[in-house]
This record gives C-alpha cells, sequence and structure tokens, in this order.
C-alpha cells in the first residue's frame, strides 16, 4: 500500500530527506553515479572582451577572480596588448580603476594569489617589443579600485612567457616553471628551470640549488604547459606543454610532480599546449579544458585532431594519473539533466581558468580557436549525493548548481543512493507518494508529516 505523507514545511531552514533507495528505475541506471557536471554559459555578466593569453587569479580572501592583460587580433593582424584589471564576483565583472603604475601591457604571463600577504603575485609574459621579468603585487583599495605594486627583484628566471606560477600555501612561496626565454637569449629553447619566489623578502631561488634534491627540472624544457597546485597533497602538477622552440612538438604526454622536496616525473598525461587546468579541493578533482596539439598557432584549426576536450584526474584512487577510475565505472557524467545535446564551450587554446572556492565553480574565460572568445563560462560540479529541492527557487543552493529539483520525487530519483535530499523548507505545501523507505529528519524548524 501507498500511504500518502503531507509534507508542510514552515520555516525558512531546512530539513533533509535521507532516502535509502530500493530498486527503482532510475537508482538502477545511475548506481554507480556520484557526479555530475555541467557547463553553463554566463551571458548576464558583462566581459573585459575578446581575449587570450590573459592571466586569471582567484582571490580566496575576498571570493573574487582577478584578471589581467592578454591580447586580441583579428584574423591574420598583428595582435593588441592589453594591461587592463577586471574582478569577477559571480554576479558581473567589473573593471578597476587603478591607482599609480601598472605593469606593461603584455600576454603568456602568469599569476597567483598570495594567501599569506592577500595579494595576487604577477610575473613575467611577452608583447611584441619585450619579454618581461617584473614582478608585481596587486590588492584591491576600495569598491572596482585597486593597484599594482613593483617589486624589486635579485636575480631570478629572467625574461619569461608562457611559463606557469602557482602559489604553495603550505611554504607560503609561488612556483614558477618552464617557459620560453627573452627572444634575443642564444639558443632560444624552452626553459626547463623550477624557481621559487618568495613575496615577503622579494627574493628568487633556483630550486635544486638551495633545496639540494635530485631531479630538479623540467627534463629538456617546456611551455605552455599545465600547473595547478594541490594544496590537500602539498604538491604543484605540471601537465603538457611544448619545446623545443621552432619545432613545435608537443611535450609528448610527460608530466612533474613537485614536492617540497624533489620533482618526479610522470610517464603519462595529457598531450596538449596552452590548455587550462584547475584543483577542486571540494571535490578533490583535476580539471582541464581546451588546449593545442599543433603548438604555438593563435589561428589553429578547432576541426583538427584534438585531445579530448575536457580532462578530469582523481588524485585520490591508485593509478593517478595513468587511470582515473570514475570516468570509466560510470561515477562522473556530463549535463545528465540539462539537455541530450551537451552544452559546452567551443574548443580554443589561451584560454584561463580559476577555481571559485566560494561558489564552488570553475570559471573559464575567452581563448583562441579560430574565433578570439570574450565568453564566460562556469562548470558546476553537482554532488549527488547532496541534493536540493526548492519549489519557489531564486538563487543558487550549495549542491545543486542552477538546477534544483522541482518536486520531491524528482529529488528522490536523483540523489545517489544513501545520499541526502534537502528541501528548503516553507517552499510547498506538495503532497508526495513515496515508494522507497525515506528517513525525514527536521534540522530546524516547524514540520508536519500526515494528512493535512
Amino acid at each position: 500500500m501507498i500511504a500518502p505523507i503531507a509534507v508542510l514545511l514552515r520555516s525558512a531552514t531546512a530539513i533533509a530527506l535521507l532516502a535509502c533507495f530500493g530498486a527503482t528505475a532510475s537508482a538502477m541506471t545511475r548506481s554507480n553515479l556520484v557526479y555530475e557536471l555541467f557547463w553553463k554559459l554566463r551571458t548576464d555578466v558583462g566581459t573585459p572582451g575578446p581575449r587570450y593569453g590573459h592571466a586569471l587569479a582567484y582571490d580566496s580572501d575576498r571570493g573574487v577572480t582577478v584578471f589581467f592583460g592578454g591580447e586580441y587580433s583579428v584574423i591574420g593582424g598583428d595582435p593588441e596588448y592589453f594591461n587592463d584589471t577586471w574582478e569577477y564576483d559571480g554576479a558581473t565583472w567589473r573593471p578597476i580603476t587603478t591607482d599609480g603604475p601598472v605593469p606593461d601591457p603584455r600576454s603568456r604571463h602568469a599569476m597567483c594569489y598570495d594567501s599569506a600577504l592577500r595579494k595576487v603575485i604577477l610575473f613575467g609574459g611577452k608583447n611584441d617589443s619585450a619579454y618581461f621579468n617584473d614582478v608585481w603585487n596587486y590588492e584591491s583599495t576600495g569598491p572596482q579600485r585597486g593597484r599594482w605594486i613593483h617589486r624589486s627583484l635579485s636575480l631570478g628566471p629572467g625574461p619569461l612567457a608562457g611559463h606557469t606560477m602557482v602559489y604553495d600555501s603550505f611554504r607560503a612561496v609561488a612556483i614558477v616553471a618552464g617557459g620560453t626565454p627573452d627572444q634575443f637569449v642564444p639558443n632560444h629553447r624552452q626553459t626547463q628551470a623550477i624557481w621559487e619566489w618568495h613575496n615577503d623578502t622579494s627574493q628568487w631561488f633556483l630550486r635544486g640549488e638551495y633545496l639540494g634534491y635530485r631531479d630538479s627540472d623540467l627534463g629538456s624544457g617546456l611551455t605552455g604547459q599545465m600547473m595547478i597546485y594541490d594544496y590537500q597533497r602539498h604538491q604543484a602538477l605540471v601537465f603538457g606543454g611544448a619545446g623545443p622552440h621552432g619545432l613545435n612538438i608537443v611535450g609528448s604526454d610527460d608530466g612533474y610532480v613537485i614536492t617540497e622536496n624533489s620533482v618526479e616525473r610522470l610517464r603519462c598525461g595529457p598531450p596538449v599546449s596552452e590548455g587550462a587546468m584547475v584543483y577542486d579541493g571540494y571535490h578533490d578533482m583535476y580539471f582541464g579544458f581546451g588546449g593545442n596539439e599543433s603548438g604555438f598557432n593563435r589561428d589553429f584549426e578547432p576541426q583538427q585532431p584534438r585531445p579530448k576536450q575536457e580532462m578530469i584526474l582523481w588524485p585520490a584512487y591508485d593509478g593517478f594519473p595513468c587511470f582515473s577510475p570514475p570516468l570509466e565505472v560510470g561515477e562522473v557524467e556530463f549535463d545528465f539533466y540539462q539537455s541530450s545535446i551537451l552544452v559546452r564551450p567551443n574548443d580554443r587554446a589561451q584560454c584561463a581558468m580559476v577555481y571559485d572556492e566560494k561558489r564552488r565553480v570553475t570559471v573559464l574565460l575567452g581563448g583562441v580557436g579560430g574565433t578570439r572568445y570574450s565568453d564566460t563560462w562556469e562548470l558546476v560540479t553537482r554532488d549527488l549525493r547532496e541534493a536540493w529541492v526548492r519549489f519557489n527557487y531564486t538563487g543558487r543552493e550549495v549542491g545543486t548548481g542552477d538546477l534544483p529539483f522541482s518536486t520531491i520525487a524528482k529529488g528522490l530519483a536523483g540523489v545517489a543512493p544513501a545520499g541526502t535530499l534537502k528541501i528548503n523548507a516553507g517552499s510547498t505545501l506538495e503532497t508526495p507518494h513515496l515508494v522507497d523507505p525515506v528517513t525525514i529528519q527536521a534540522i530546524g524548524g516547524p514540520v508536519i508529516i500526515g494528512r493535512r
């Protein structure tokens, strides 16, 4: 017998339904599914304009993404370089009025966020007349205002472009890897060096020379690689890249793991240059997007054979990164609810991404792939072990992205086995018919169960 249960929610707080599923059709077809990923094109947030070779850094203290520079050109034309600063809070891109000097216009520079000093770090880059070896710090000074601070330099990597930089929050240093040296340097090859920038003392250190460990560089040299910092495991990772200069050879499928005491070479990884990658620490996931198989060509053909557009790596699994189980066993899926035709960004290189820790989404901006892109995309990771039902939905709830379930029945079918279904209190007088055993736990506020 199916007993009707009326759930009357009269509070602005939430209750949780802890579902213990029977063998329903949806549970059988998606029994292993834990994460669902979907892209959302943000057409309502404005844009800094079409750019590639720009850089982003996520300010975790203020919960905003900081943008600087990049370039733009018509197809076949000479590029124009920029030195504007913008911030994105998830609602809109806002141009920043800067007080005092700013870095020169540039592209293919690198940025990261110093969480100890609460400043963005910018290093290097290039334009048509120069390669740069300068270091700048950026900080907000008020609503839509900020300033760039030029740091004094000791000896360091020298002028570089196409390098990568991450902030090691465990040791409070910025790690700079690879890149293309100044075009006037003899042989003009990609550098294999790994440097550390101590932002508090304005000092550079070449790894290996002062730490004294083996294998302290990136083999024969790389540029245009992807790099992330895994703060849970206290390690930086380098994937892909290309070199040596002039041959347009993608750096096989190797990668590197940089820890405090070593640099270990991986014998597998994504064979792609000029892509983007982030570390989603909330879901413990590495996510990469885009790139180029043909070296350094701003007008590459998107129809050429290319590496997989989205790349998901799970460092918690044995065999990482050569084997990433969730994709093979069906625990991860793109766009199950949104559409039978997947919505995602077009092929592109020289785009930039950050992981927004406050909103738990990956932010992608711009890039180039025949077309010069100005679009903003967000990648939402829906954890199906926690799903929301909200009937008068007006905003974003943690755990759902932008697509909460519209009925309790759909919510029960969508949440993973043994997961949690949360209902926004005060949002419905729905009388659901439940066929699976369900435990209803009141987290707060009055709840009435039964006939009304």
